[in-house]
């Protein structure tokens, strides 16, 4: 396995739900592991609030896939890990989850999904599901879907 895990925490004026996925990637992290929250030019106080929550600030331009591009250029650790900062509930943690099975398989890439009960998924399985099975045809975990 490739050394450490950066937990990346993207958003945008998120200071409502910051704290929750913030924690997720805090609960996540193991010594030499980073947390950051990826600002992509908030203005309600996310990159102070991220700040005193424990995490290191990372300024990046606007619109998430700038974003976490500003993310993928600085990372110098073996795996990033992204998380939107609206990430309001889990019962799990996902990060931790993915960290986990990005250890046991030692895999170039771990994607992670879950299903939230009462929401139509439109994306998932027309867009999602086929870019994944595009980029990653074999399936290297024989877990469940989330």
């Amino acid at each position: 396995m490739r050394d450490g895990f950066t937990f990346a925490v993207v958003g945008r004026d998120e200071a409502a739900t910051l704290s929750t996925a913030l924690g997720f990637a805090l609960d996540a992290a193991q010594p030499g592991d980073r947390v950051w929250f990826v600002d992509s030019g908030s203005t309600d106080g996310s990159a102070r609030l991220a700040a005193g929550l424990g995490a290191e600030v990372v300024a990046a331009p606007v619109g998430k896939g700038r974003a976490m591009q500003a993310a993928f250029d600085r990372c110098r650790t073996g795996h990033l890990v992204f998380l939107d900062a609206d990430y309001e509930w889990s019962e799990r943690n996902i990060p931790a989850e993915v960290r986990a099975e990005a250890v046991r398989t030692d895999a170039d890439m771990v994607v992670g999904t879950y299903d939230e009960a009462g929401r139509r998924r439109v994306v998932m399985p027309g867009v999602y599901h086929p870019l994944v099975g595009a980029l990653a045809p074999r399936r290297s975990s024989t877990s469940p879907s989330r």
